[in-house]
């Protein structure tokens, strides 16, 4: 399968350690400092993809755009009142 491909790639590009998983059984991933690497969608405040929160090659205008939705604030990454 292609997910500890994916893994790897993620891992090598951010540092990141990673977790696969091909369970169609899990609803929500909740481990911090962890990506998980599955081909599952889960459930999520928000989705980087080309059809949600567009991701066009730069991650600070990506992570900008993604807090404002999900009702964060950027600067303090506190939740807005």
């Amino acid at each position: 399968m292609w997910l500890p491909a994916v893994a790897g790639w993620v891992t090598g590009h951010s540092g990141l350690p990673t977790v696969v998983d091909t369970s169609r059984a899990r609803a929500y991933w909740l481990t911090r400092g962890t990506i998980l690497i599955t081909s599952t969608k889960l459930g999520a405040a928000a989705y980087v993809d080309d059809r949600a929160v567009h991701h066009a090659g730069d991650w600070t205008t990506t992570l900008a755009v993604l807090t404002r939705a999900i009702g964060l604030d950027p600067a303090a990454g506190a939740p807005t009142t």
